[in-house]
C-alpha cells in the first residue's frame, strides 16, 4: 500500500517523503508538534510595532532559528525518507536507509528547496495540501506560513 508522500531526488538518489503517525510522534517528541518545529525552523516573526529591544531579541532568536533549520532539516528529510522507504519496501523492511548526516552532504543551493519539500510532505500527509483558485496548483497552509514570515522577516 503506497501512503501519500511525494518523491525527490538527493545527490542522484530519489527519495519517496512520506508522514505518517509514526513520523508525526518523532516529530512531537523532538520538538513538541508539527507547529512548534516550523517556529523553531523560523523565528518569530516581526512586528511594526515592536520596540527596539524586542526587535533585536526576535532578530537574535531568528538567527537561532536559522541554524536550528540548518542542523535539524536534514533529519527532518531522513525521517521522512525512511519512513517512505518502509512504505515502499515489499517485505516491510526498507534496505536503503539514509542518515541526517547523508542528507546533509547534499548542495547547499538544493538545501531551501528540500526543507520546502520536507514541509510540503508533512502538510500532504495531515491533507493539509489544496489547490488555490488563481494559480491552479498544488500549496498547503504550512508553506503559506513560511513564506509570510519569510516576507515579514525580509522587510518586503
Amino acid at each position: 500500500m503506497l501512503e501519500k508522500g511525494l518523491t525527490v531526488e538527493i545527490r542522484g538518489k530519489k527519495l519517496f517523503l512520506a508522514f505518517t503517525t509514526a513520523t508525526l510522534a518523532e516529530i512531537v517528541n523532538k520538538f513538541g508538534g508539527v507547529g512548534e518545529m516550523l517556529s523553531a525552523f523560523m523565528g518569530p516573526a516581526s512586528d511594526p510595532g515592536d520596540t527596539d529591544e524586542i526587535k533585536a531579541e526576535k532578530k537574535i532568536a531568528r538567527k537561532n532559528a536559522q541554524y536550528t533549520n540548518l542542523k535539524e532539516t536534514p533529519w527532518l528529510i531522513a525521517l521522512l525518507a525512511n519512513e517512505g522507504a518502509y512504505l515502499l519496501a515489499e517485505d516491510g523492511k526498507a534496505q536503503e536507509l539514509v542518515t541526517p548526516d547523508w542528507v546533509a552532504r547534499m548542495p547547499s543551493p538544493q538545501f531551501n528547496a528540500m526543507h520546502d519539500e520536507a514541509v510540503r510532505a508533512i502538510a500532504i500527509g495531515l491533507e493539509m495540501e489544496h489547490v488555490t483558485e488563481q494559480e491552479g496548483k498544488a500549496t498547503d497552509a504550512y508553506l503559506q506560513e513560511i513564506e509570510a514570515k519569510n516576507a515579514v522577516g525580509a522587510g518586503v
